[in-house]
């Protein structure tokens, strides 16, 4: 019952174990396609920021937000180098969060300063597990919040959690409408749910609503034809118009260069804030919060075993990657932005480039030798 409460309030955040699939420098043998070896490495718990007591996503206690319990859900990324659609099980993390009436109709939105330090976090999370993006969203049916159909941005499809194979037939019907290939469209996977939205829609605080109307008539063009594309392929196919409010930070060129301090340059002016004292403070506020809580230092200790013992099988480790996470387990992530000022972009050490196991060697030679899950 207290679930049914406080879910329709709940921002959705995701975590991926699976790295960064189009930097092969940094866990590189788990990558591939080979499902069986991703299930594994996922299963591994030190990957996560969720504490195994509570459930909690670490992160966002410290943060001080209240939170819905953890789910499990399935991911979706496709490889362009090879066309290749992964789907990797992820953790839906649902902190609450508060509103204000932030838009020209009226409607609310999450909480200007509320959404920064959700930026911050979710931003956090994907730096730790060295993604291309990380990503989280929160979605208001249309009636909800003040939201009107001329918001209408998204479509929430309930399915009750969906298993790979549904997912990646998913993921077929929103390419067959030409919703998940090319930007600004975005499958968001739920547990629950999946939510197509348009993720370019400018903020609520700042559009016209010309500019707005316009954009979500086409959106709502473009979204028709979803629930019969569905329907063919045997998935749950009723939708929900709404909006979808969503963070998205990019890494993807910031991996690309190693020793560069690149994703922790995005990190950092993150916390800087938007220009405004006020943002400036929550920044440095956060940055404290977090440097004060010894259960993100242990989390971050279980990570580096985690990645050092799978690294071993998967064709090692990305360098600055693991500096970045040994710097703030020791010293904190004060220090690690002080470091990226002095200009030593986290220590930055000698990158060799390493032999990269196959995914058959690892599942025929060297299963029994895999790390497991505790």
């Amino acid at each position: 019952e207290t679930d049914e409460i406080f879910s329709p309030h709940a921002f959705r955040m995701t975590q991926e174990a699976v790295t960064d699939t189009n930097d092969m420098s940094h866990l590189p043998g788990i990558h591939g396609g080979d499902q069986a070896v991703r299930e594994r490495f996922s299963a591994d718990p030190r990957q996560f920021g969720i504490d195994p007591a509570t459930g909690e996503h670490i992160l966002l206690r410290a943060a001080g937000f209240w939170q819905q319990p953890t789910r499990n859900a399935t991911g979706l990324f496709t490889n362009k180098s090879n066309n290749i659609t992964e789907t990797n099980p992820l953790k839906e993390s649902r902190p609450l969060a508060a509103f204000d009436k932030n838009t020209p109709y009226g409607s609310s939105g999450i909480a200007h300063l509320d959404k920064e330090a959700l930026t911050r976090i979710v931003a956090l999370q994907g730096g730790i597990d060295h993604q291309a993006a990380s990503a989280g969203n929160i979605f208001y049916p249309v009636g909800e919040r003040g939201t009107k159909v001329s918001e209408a941005n998204a479509l929430r499809i309930p399915h009750g959690g969906l298993s790979p194979q549904q997912a990646v037939q998913f993921k077929a019907a929103t390419d067959a409408q030409g919703l998940n290939t090319e930007w600004p469209y975005a499958a968001m996977m739920g547990s629950e749910d999946t939510i197509v939205a348009n993720v370019d829609v400018p903020d609520f605080a700042t559009v016209t609503k010309s500019k707005l109307a316009a954009i979500n008539k086409q959106t709502q063009k473009e979204l028709k034809g979803l629930s019969d594309e569905l329907k063919k392929r045997g998935l749950p196919s009723e939708a929900e118009r709404g909006r979808s409010e969503s963070i998205y930070v990019d890494f993807s060129e910031a991996n690309k260069t190693p020793n560069q301090g690149k994703v922790v340059q995005i990190l950092f002016d993150l916390f800087e804030g938007d220009g405004t004292q006020a943002s400036y403070d929550s920044g440095q506020f956060l940055l404290d919060k977090l440097d004060a809580d010894p259960r993100i230092r242990e989390y971050l200790a279980r990570k580096i075993e985690s990645n050092t013992e799978w690294g071993k099988l998967m064709g090692g480790e990305r360098q600055d990657q693991k500096n970045f996470l040994e710097l703030w387990r020791d010293k904190g992530l004060r220090k690690v932005f002080e470091a990226l000022k002095d200009g030593s972009t986290i220590l930055p050490a000698l990158f060799l480039p390493l032999l990269v196991p196959t995914i058959s060697d690892m599942l025929d030679e060297q299963s029994g030798d895999m790390p497991q899950a505790a």
